[in-house]
């Protein structure tokens, strides 16, 4: 039992501190409970009668460069003063274009200390420049697998499961290599940012390359006859994209997700962390057609073409709200969420998303305080839903309550932003001027350069003015 634990998942960043290299010990006994999980998996459904498709796992090689990399502690001072030096000179040289001199002074750092990933993924880099496309294959799959934060199947782990599978004779049970797969499409076969989004999410092409991998597994597997002849192709990239509805607008809401996703840590760590950032800056200038005021009915014309299709599609209603909020049809967004919920009761999102809409605004914002406190009901001590609630509150005039709302927002949260901003609204409520000021002097320490704090901070101002007065 542990003393203390974390209030809120925090994702990745949780685990930055808890570092495992390549050589840990412990590991074996992730392998062998891995793979008798697996075992015991693959029994389950074979008890069950189904067929069942076991795939190795594809991840970001060439566009991913590693979290973090094992510090070589044992060197002498000396020779880890000389090992810094060539390394910091190897990346000079690859930022100056050199890529054999960088790598010459790669081979001599790798003489002292040769497990360090960040060296390898530099390695690869160089050869991928060099047009040594095998040889940087090698190197940047050492990177993946000399990653010290383990967030992407290695090697070994690809190898369990190829074996597990294929440790069955019937062909109840097939092998999909998810991993050969993705190389096979990708430049020089070498995965990278053309597939995933960060170091294993898939962007679209990614998610149907293995959609398709797996459909055409189970077309293998269906019965001949009436059943299994005759069947039309399977839909191209473009078809499937129409048939879910990706747009511009779209594209342009999925990349600044991930752009800031990926400016927290442990992303903003990463060595690609300054190159990523600006290739998904130029993605979002070229998909910010998708948000004019121009492209809003062609677009609001194909969802609403779609769910005539598919009219209890609740995923794609939710996406038609969400896009309608984005171009302020607040009213319009409210209706597709209230259609979801008559859909799906339970909605989590549907009740989320009405609440979070109505919040501020004053005559709907005690039918936002209710959808709200429904989710907090299912889900109890999340910082956006208390946020939410608490905005609802402020707009009420409820204070005092509002203030209970953000303080407990700020004990999941302390460093949260827009909890510190909402606080310091609930204190100027109530006239604790000191306090709230306070607040958002924290949040300025924490975020000198965000214009909202700025914003807040010259409201405050003059409403501690008025009060005086």
């Amino acid at each position: 039992a542990r003393s203390k634990s974390d209030a809120e998942w925090r994702g990745m960043a949780m685990f930055t501190k808890h570092q495992v290299s390549a050589e840990d010990p412990r590991l074996n006994s992730v392998y062998e409970n891995f793979e008798a999980n697996l075992n015991d998996i693959i029994a389950a459904g074979l008890r069950g009668g189904a067929k069942v498709f076991v795939s190795s796992i594809a991840v970001n090689l060439r566009g991913s460069s590693p979290f973090r990399s094992a510090v070589p502690e044992f060197l002498s001072n000396a020779a880890l003063a000389e090992w810094n030096r060539l390394f910091e000179e190897a990346s000079q040289l690859f930022e100056a274009g050199s890529y054999d001199a960088s790598l010459e002074a790669i081979q001599a750092a790798m003489k002292i200390y040769a497990d360090h990933a960040e060296l390898h993924f530099l390695a690869a880099r160089c050869l991928w420049h060099l047009q040594d496309y095998a040889g940087a294959r090698k190197s940047f799959l050492l990177a993946r697998d000399l990653d010290a934060l383990r967030f992407r199947t290695d090697g070994k782990l690809n190898q369990i499961i190829k074996q597990t599978a294929t440790n069955y004779p019937s062909k109840s049970v097939e092998f999909v290599d998810s991993e050969s797969l993705f190389a096979f499409n990708a430049p020089n076969g070498i995965p990278g940012d053309e597939l995933f989004w960060d170091h294993v999410h898939f962007r679209f092409p990614g998610s149907y390359l293995l959609g398709l991998a797996f459909a055409r597994k189970i077309e293998g597997q269906l019965p001949s006859g009436s059943q299994g002849e005759n069947l039309a192709p399977w839909p191209s990239l473009d078809d499937c994209a129409g048939g879910l509805t990706l747009t511009r607008w779209s594209d342009y809401q999925m990349t600044q997700t991930m752009r800031r996703r990926l400016n927290e840590e442990p992303f903003r760590s990463q060595s690609v962390h300054a190159e990523r950032g600006r290739r998904l800056d130029r993605e979002i200038r070229e998909h910010a057609v998708g948000v004019t005021a121009d492209s809003f009915s062609i677009q609001q014309l194909a969802f609403e073409r779609s769910l005539e299709k598919n009219p209890n599609d609740f995923v794609l209603r939710d996406q038609y709200g969400e896009y309608l909020l984005s171009f302020g049809r607040r009213t319009e967004a409210v209706e597709q969420w209230r259609e979801i919920i008559e859909q799906v009761p339970y909605h989590l999102m549907s009740h989320f998303q009405i609440g979070s809409t109505l919040a501020e605004e004053p005559a709907r914002a005690t039918e936002a305080e209710a959808s709200l406190r429904q989710v907090l009901e299912i889900r109890a001590e999340t910082a956006d839903i208390l946020i939410a609630l608490g905005k609802s509150l402020l707009t009420q005039g409820k204070y005092k309550e509002s203030l209970e709302t953000f303080e407990r927002v700020l004990n999941l949260r302390p460093t949260s932003i827009d909890g510190l901003i909402q606080t310091a609204r609930a204190y100027a409520g109530l006239q604790r001027w000191d306090q709230a000021m306070r607040h958002l002097e924290k949040a300025e320490s924490l975020a000198p350069d965000d214009s909202s704090i700025a914003t807040a901070m010259d409201n405050l101002r003059s409403k501690m003015g008025a009060g005086q007065q």
